[in-house]
């Protein structure tokens, strides 16, 4: 867990082989911190949810081996047909009704 959160911090995206590994841990808390680091590092999520039913982690899984070895193979957008989260990092700090 702790490569993963390093991974994400100091954008080490040649660590992208090993973190998609990761997301097949059987420890759910190893698969969820991995999936956030994985987003961090891409932009991508790639429809991988840490809590999905197996068969539906595998097939995430699958799209995001094949989104490494080809990025253009797979669409650009976030996930591979499901909602992706909105990632708190990034949302605006500003109130409603107020400029930034």
């Amino acid at each position: 867990m702790a490569t993963a959160y390093l991974a994400a911090e100091q954008g080490r995206r040649d660590l992208l082989n090993a973190l998609v590994d990761n997301l097949a841990d059987r420890d759910e808390s190893v698969r969820f911190i991995t999936a956030i680091a994985l987003r961090r590092l891409t932009g991508q999520d790639l429809g991988y949810r840490s809590y999905s039913p197996l068969a539906e982690r595998e097939e995430a899984i699958a799209r995001w081996k094949r989104w490494l070895a080809d990025p253009e193979a797979l669409p650009a957008a976030n996930s591979a047909g499901a909602e992706a989260s909105p990632d708190p990092s990034t949302a605006s700090s500003a109130k409603p009704g107020k400029s930034p």
